[in-house]
């Protein structure tokens, strides 16, 4: 099925996690970048475990230690080469290889060091410049952060008769779309664009960022597939988003992926402004069961979740919806306690239908974020009770959806959501989603598949176009 891939970009900040090494499972081969192609794949394999061991070290001089090592690996290998090493030459090979910039970690020679994937840690969304900051060890930065002073404070000049206007943005950090004309991609102004907007982020002490995007550019840091749930199935088929199974006839089609009409769970209601602390705090807390996750202040729970909300009441802007509404969420109230125990939330991003004049726009709804307290319940996922609540909440998503008249109910395969996806009849999509971290590295995270025992979809808690 096809699916609808932007790109946005939010500034954020990872927590650093201990060093751990573990040479004989790096990947990179040194050989690639300082030997010709014509190499034997022995001797690639010799400067392959060199090229391994300079992550071992840190330090402003190439030390003996090292040296030593190294030499001791190229002679203990046997290669053609072991006959004519020695300490000068390991030497001369480990500064041509820009050692230094490897272990001031600038550089990715012999690979990143592997991250240990079972300390869960959270994004922020500042990464404030820190005189104290020291390389990298682990997850880190790429090039440190600079005082204000020493970013460039002039804007990048733009071709002949462009000039830049500034507008007045309540969130500058944000950056959702970068779009230029097809007559003027000639001129090459989005290279010149992403350079003003990574200048102009910078003055505001951001450096680090995540984006995302349909294309593979070097080097994801995880990977996601869209899944699609159809809610409009007769629409669907008309506009050819989906197809009738040779093992199925449309009438049970639409059967099957009937939506029920009532919601399963007591207590379900729209998020009110007087919900935003127990909604803020129950997100927090879920959230730091991955690895990769937003961290929201009041103000920001309030405006990813109630700031699109349109205005007026439900139905001014059709079936289930205000006028101009882009965002629904809704929380789970407990009837005795007046704790909020659950929540769920949803976007709209419709699409044009080229060349259809019945059907000229699909009403796509993309699942948000959610939380529930069973996930803190003892052994809720070895026992499956955590399963069951999502599967019984992002299902009144459905239910809400559907009343508002959506086409199609939309999700990545990150959060909790993998498991549940299926169960609530979620078809697998065509399309891909690669989340990319600016000035940031680490070891993959677990997203469309598991990765170093996390299971699939939980590396990832940011949820992004």
């Amino acid at each position: 099925m096809p699916s609808s891939q932007t790109q946005e970009e939010h500034a954020v900040d990872v927590d650093d996690q201990p060093l751990i090494l573990d040479l004989e499972e790096e990947q990179s081969s040194a050989s690639d970048i300082a030997s010709p192609s014509t190499s034997s794949g022995k001797k690639k394999k010799k400067k392959s475990k060199a090229a391994k061991a300079l992550n071992a070290l840190r330090g402003g001089e190439i030390p003996q230690q090292l040296i030593d090592r190294v030499l001791d690996e190229v002679k203990a290998e046997g290669s053609t080469a072991s006959t004519q090493a020695n300490q000068e030459n390991v030497r001369e090979a480990l500064e041509r290889l820009k050692i230094m910039d490897v272990v001031k970690g600038k550089a990715g020679i012999g690979g990143t060091n592997k991250k240990d994937i079972g300390s869960p840690h959270s994004s922020g969304e500042r990464s404030r410049h820190n005189s104290g900051e020291g390389p990298p060890i682990d997850d880190g930065y790429i090039e440190p952060s600079k005082p204000q002073e020493e970013v460039r404070q002039d804007a990048y000049p733009l071709p002949d008769n462009f000039e830049w206007s500034i507008l007045d943005l309540s969130d500058p950090q944000q950056i959702n779309y970068l779009c230029v004309h097809k007559k003027l991609r000639s001129k090459r102004l989005a290279p010149v664009m992403i350079k003003e907007v990574t200048r102009q982020v910078h003055l505001k002490g951001v450096f680090q960022a995540i984006y995302t995007a349909g294309v593979v550019v070097p080097t994801p840091v995880s990977v996601c597939r869209y899944y699609h749930r159809l809610l409009n199935v007769q629409k669907l088929i008309d506009i050819k988003f989906a197809y009738v199974p040779r093992s199925m006839t449309l009438a049970r089609m639409i059967r099957v992926n009937k939506v029920p009409s009532t919601f399963s769970l007591p207590g379900l209601r729209e998020m009110v402004e007087g919900d935003v602390p127990q909604v803020a705090d129950l997100f927090m807390r879920y959230m730091q069961r991955f690895d990769l996750a937003p961290l929201y202040s009041l103000d920001e729970v309030r405006h990813q979740f109630m700031s699109g909300m349109g205005t007026g009441i439900l139905g001014d802007g059709g079936p289930g919806r205000r006028v101009g509404q882009v965002t629904w969420t809704y929380v789970v109230e407990d009837p005795e306690t007046h704790r909020i125990t659950d929540f769920f939330s949803f976007y709209s991003l419709p699409s044009t239908v080229i060349n259809n004049a019945k059907f000229p726009v699909l009403e796509a709804a993309y699942l948000f974020y959610y939380a529930t307290e069973t996930a803190f319940a003892a052994d809720a996922e070895e026992n499956d009770s955590l399963k069951k609540r999502l599967e019984a909440v992002v299902g009144d998503a459905l239910v809400v959806a559907n009343k508002a008249n959506f086409d199609v109910f939309n999700a990545l395969t990150l959060m909790d959501n993998v498991p549940i996806l299926p169960e609530l009849k979620f078809g697998i999509g065509d399309g891909v989603l690669n989340f990319y971290l600016y000035n940031w590295r680490t070891a993959p995270l677990a997203g469309m598949n598991s990765e170093g025992g996390v299971p699939a979809g939980k590396g990832i808690g940011v949820v992004m176009l």
